[in-house]
């Protein structure tokens, strides 16, 4: 009863706390009107196609009031204000007019605030949450800021409400976990329902004894209760969750706190660890190394030299530009300065700061990037405003400050003079695009530009190959082969529309871009990455990091935290195009190192061969020119309008309804995909000392190439599956890897039988920290994200977590296995008894079942995780060799001792046989000699089961330091001793055993208690272990045996385990 009770307090408590985190509730100004019946089924009933949520609303909202109603009143389609002061979302908003500043940490553990923005003004729109994520606000973030729209007011449509949304769906989660611990749960209740069997056996054995000696129904049918109880314990369940409550205490004191408990005995079984790197190995504030833009020479773009300080380009940016404005440059403009120009003012928009309280806030890389040019930034206030935000020069003032203090005839003049740019657009960064963008206007010119910030292979891809110097690819190795991350720049000038910028896909913008060079940043690793990788090695823990930078930078910065040995060979494979036979070709090829430090070097990367590429722009030297018509890249409004109108109306939005299963972008035909490596070399794991690093493109396809073996069962798919297990199990490094890459990377591993942590500090961590086993989360923040969230903010709580789930594991597998041991021993007891025409008395009975048993299991859980990591896994699993064996030994050496105690001390003088039947009034038994004997030595035994295994080395601190055990254990058991060796009347009473005539036999009794105690501890601290290295090793060596002979697929988990 009472370890029901205490799981019912304890599951109380646990609701109460979800409700408190997700219950919220605040006044909200709703939107409400009347529609007619037609309009409500026309909103309704259309359906919308597969993997979109389609909604038709009117943005006019004119007509109709606003009213004060309490946020548990909302229904998707209402039409909200956004709430002030700091107040927390209610529901899930699609933002309509105005914007937002907010904080997702809640949601998504990262602080940083995000920009949200409203969506396009169409009448009406049909959108898909990712394509709009930009827009959608979701319940439980914090709004900071707002800025107003139309008619004064930041209006949001609500989409959903309660479980429904972002928030709801994590905490049903949490309400509702899948089940994680299965295997154990579905071997302890074979274990339970076979001592159950065990009990009912053990009841037909004494059931003919006690019909010999006459016993009552009621009684044999209370025994037959007893002896089920005795065998099947009900605190079962309470002593192994003691030590996961005890655990998650710990982990809370230490600032790791914990919102699912069922995640802790999965810990102790972690056999590998994925690792983010920005922000998590990394600081995840950034260094500004420098930039290496790009300049003209003989008709040829290249890279000017590195630059750490960019004062000087920024200065004679905006020389030029005046001197332009004036009429300087009248017929023809220098290139080079033109371009120079294009990069400033790339630095100055390409970005998503916002503004709070005067303060700039954003990306880290977007706050260094756009105070290396010393540009001030402005939001406008104003409503139905077609600018988000503009930029001006240091040199400048603000518009309104020049024009607050001319006369009215010099306005004209002074706003030609005036030198801003303004934000038309932004087109968020996605990781699927790895860029953003941005549309900017200049209100003195009549063109657009377009600027593109993102990986600089994907810049590449976009920009015209005329621009791209020849050593791109040399000169971005060098830097990323140095663990800096790099960015690329590009952008141009576009002649288009307001009405065109606002409806153009971001596709159509970003192409024939003209390259304008890198930007070179440093994350520092943190303080304690590199002792804590080195502890993690030690504890051969298998790590792997997943991130979404540069192949090379990954492999720098891993070698540098020691996460890969400096001198490992590291492959990688990519898929190429072979153009004689039109097929795709997946080649092995090896990263090589890369120790060039000559920053202005032209030596060609061993790694990458590039062709040279001529410039078709007819110029001569540094001071070329073109004519200014030739700046826009043109593109015909009237017929681009149309052909996208078209396009639209084509377009097919039925994205997959799993956001993990997306489709590559121009990936290619499966069926003509053929892998091009040595078999024997890269999977001869055992011998060859070497890494893969893969990219999440190449990954990806991978995975899609041996989900079609997984689905079709076709066997010419089946190198793929092997192929792709076997860079499950040698990959180190998964460079440009979206969120879903991560997400995928996670299952595929579970798939493979690993049990996986992830850690991550944010956003993009989101997917793969809720599927793995066990999700770390690295944030100040309340976070739901993750299973475990840390707020010391670096990876040394991966050690706090892996001892405390170690330990817990291990408490849970010694409370278990004593319970067992416990239940066994009564169950013996009780039987034998029976068979001797005896029985235990009630006093005895409540001895074992309240004094000792349960208070001694739950003492032990307070042992604490060992101070230093083991490399030793613990056995996880109930029908294990070292789990039986020690069950089935510990049984069989009890009962041994039981009976030879028993069988020796009634031979001795004085001993009184018989006298123990039942007093035939009250079908009660009678103490005796021979129920004294079984009922000291069962004591005994409890004492020595709980203290065997109490065994702790080397998942826990030394027994002897849990003070509370230790404390109960000898107490409670000197006093046992001395009820033993001298009885004395009170005592006699109240526990219900005699005294015995031949003072000899209590000698007796000790004696074969310690020979137990032995005879025991050596099985358990020396034999079974003995027998289970001796086990496992032929195990492995059979294992070893059948790969060499071919005989087997080589399966690297099953030689883990």
């Amino acid at each position: 009863m009472f370890s029901v009770f205490t799981e019912v307090w304890e599951a109380k408590e646990i609701q109460v706390n979800i409700k408190a985190m997700s219950n919220y509730s605040h006044k909200v100004n709703v939107l409400r009107r009347n529609r007619d019946k037609n309009e409500v089924e026309n909103l309704y009933n259309k359906k919308p196609s597969k993997g979109t949520k389609t909604y038709f609303t009117s943005f006019d909202y004119s007509y109709g009031d606003f009213t004060e109603v309490s946020s548990n009143e909302l229904v998707p389609g209402d039409i909200i204000e956004l709430p002030e002061n700091n107040k927390n979302m209610p529901c899930d908003a699609l933002i309509l007019t105005g914007s937002a500043v907010i904080n997702e940490a809640l949601l998504t553990g990262e602080s940083t605030p995000v920009f949200k923005v409203a969506v396009s003004k169409n009448q009406n729109f049909s959108f898909h949450e990712r394509k709009n994520r930009a827009s959608i606000v979701h319940t439980g973030t914090n709004i900071f800021q707002i800025r107003k729209g139309a008619k004064g007011k930041a209006l949001a449509l609500v989409l959903n409400t309660g479980f429904n949304t972002e928030k709801g769906n994590l905490v049903r989660s949490i309400v509702f976990p899948k089940d994680t611990e299965v295997r154990f749960r579905e071997e302890s209740i074979k274990i339970i329902f076979f001592m159950a069997f065990l009990a009912v056996l053990g009841y037909a054995v004494s059931l003919p004894f006690m019909i010999h000696d006459g016993v009552s129904t009621e009684e044999k049918i209370m025994r037959g209760v007893d002896l089920f109880i005795d065998t099947v314990p009900p605190s079962i369940p309470y002593c192994i969750a003691i030590g996961i409550y005890l655990s998650v205490l710990r982990l809370n004191d230490k600032g790791i706190r914990c919102i699912s408990r069922e995640r802790v005995s999965d810990i102790g079984k972690v056999d590998l660890i994925c690792l983010d790197k920005t922000g998590t190995l990394t600081e995840e504030e950034v260094e500004l190394e420098g930039f290496r833009r790009t300049k003209l020479e003989s008709n040829l773009f290249l890279f000017n030299h590195f630059q750490t300080k960019i004062d000087s380009t920024i200065k004679e940016s905006f020389l030029y530009y005046k001197d332009k404005l004036h009429g300087a440059f009248r017929e023809k403009i220098s290139k080079q300065k033109e371009l120079k120009l294009l990069f400033t003012e790339c630095l100055a928009t390409c970005h998503n700061i916002t503004k709070l309280d005067d303060k700039l806030m954003g990306d880290p890389i977007d706050l260094e990037m756009f105070k290396s040019t010393g540009w001030e930034l402005v939001e406008t206030q104003e409503e139905n405003s077609i600018i988000q935000s503009s930029v001006f020069p240091k040199e400048e003032k603000s518009l309104s400050e020049k024009l607050a203090t001319c006369d009215p005839d010099q306005e004209d003049s002074i706003i030609k003079d005036h030198y801003e740019l303004v934000i038309i657009k932004r087109f968020d960064f996605t990781s699927k695009l790895q860029r953003m963008s941005v549309i900017c206007k200049n209100p003195n010119e009549e063109i657009y530009k377009i600027f593109t910030k993102g990986s600089p292979e994907k810049i590449q891809d976009l920009c015209r190959e005329d621009t791209i110097p020849d050593n791109f690819m040399e000169i971005l190795n060098k830097y990323t082969g140095k663990g800096y991350r790099v960015l690329g720049l590009a952008g141009k000038p576009v002649k288009i529309s307001y009405m065109n910028s606002n409806i153009i896909e971001r596709e159509k913008l970003e192409q024939n871009m003209v390259f304008l060079g890198l930007m070179i940043i440093h994350n520092k690793l943190k303080m304690n990455t590199i002792d804590t990788i080195t502890e993690l090695q030690e504890a051969n823990q298998k790590m792997l990091m997943a991130t979404g930078d540069n192949i090379l930078t990954a492999i720098a910065v891993s070698k540098d935290c020691n996460l890969i040995s400096k001198d490992v060979q590291v492959f990688t494979c990519k898929i190429e195009k072979n153009e004689k036979t039109k097929k795709y070709n997946i080649l092995w090829e090896e990263i090589e190192k890369y120790n060039d430090d000559d920053e202005d070097s032209d030596r060609k990367s061993d790694l990458v061969s590039i062709s040279k590429r001529r410039s078709s722009m007819s110029a001569a030297d540094d001071d070329s020119s073109i004519s200014a018509e030739e700046i826009a890249s043109e593109l015909d409004d009237e017929g681009e309008l149309k052909k996208m109108i078209m396009e639209k109306e084509e377009e097919n939005n039925q994205l997959m309804l799993e956001e993990l299963r997306f489709h590559l972008e121009e990936g290619p035909e499966f069926e003509n995909i053929q892998v091009m490596f040595d078999p024997k070399k890269m999977t001869n794991f055992m011998e060859e000392d070497f890494i893969i690093a893969i990219q999440g493109s190449t990954f990806e396809t991978i995975w899609k190439l041996r989900n079609n073996y997984v689905k079709l069962k076709d066997e010419k798919f089946k190198e793929y599956y092997n192929l792709f297990r076997l860079i499950l199990q040698n990959t180190a490094i998964y460079a440009r890897m979206a969120p879903d890459h991560k997400t995928i990377l996670v299952e595929s591993l579970k798939e493979e039988n690993f049990i996986v942590l992830m850690c991550g500090d944010g956003a993009n961590d989101c997917g793969a920290l809720k599927v793995a086993n066990v999700g770390v989360s690295l944030t100040k923040e309340n976070s739901i994200a993750a299973h475990f969230t840390s707020e010391k903010q670096d990876i040394s709580c991966i050690t706090e977590v892996l001892r405390e789930g170690k330990c817990s594991l291990v408490t849970a597998i010694s409370c278990f296995k004593a319970m067992i041991l416990y239940s066994y021993i009564q169950f013996l007891s009780v039987t034998y008894l029976i068979t001797v025409h005896s029985y235990l008395l009630d006093s005895q009975f409540l001895s074992a079942d309240i004094l000792i048993v349960p208070a001694l299991q739950v003492f032990m859980a307070y042992t604490e995780p060992a101070p230093t990591l083991t490399p030793h896994q613990p056995v996880g699993e109930l029908f294990s060799f070292p789990m039986m064996a020690s069950l089935i030994c510990q049984t069989f050496i009890q009962a041994m001792f039981q009976y030879l105690a028993y069988m020796i001390i009634s031979y001795m003088p004085n001993f009184k046989q018989g006298g123990c039947l039942v007093r035939r009034d009250v079908d009660d038994p009678i103490s005796c000699d021979t129920n004294t004997i079984v009922f000291f030595m069962a004591t005994m035994q409890y004492y020595i089961s709980t203290m065997i295994f109490s065994i702790t080395r080397p998942y826990r601190k030394p027994i002897y330091t849990n003070y509370v055990f230790m404390i109960y254990f000898i107490a409670s058991f000197s006093y046992f001793t001395k009820i033993i060796l001298v009885p004395d009347e009170f005592s006699a009473w109240l526990f219900d055993y005699v005294v015995y005539d031949n003072p000899n036999i209590k000698y007796y009794i000790f004696i074969f208690g310690i020979i137990n105690f032995a005879v025991s501890y050596t099985f358990e601290a020396g034999i079974i272990p003995m027998l289970t290295r001796i086990y496992y090793r032929s195990k492995y060596f059979e294992t070893l045996r059948k790969i060499q002979t071919k005989k087997y697929d080589p399966n690297l988990q099953e030689l883990q385990d």
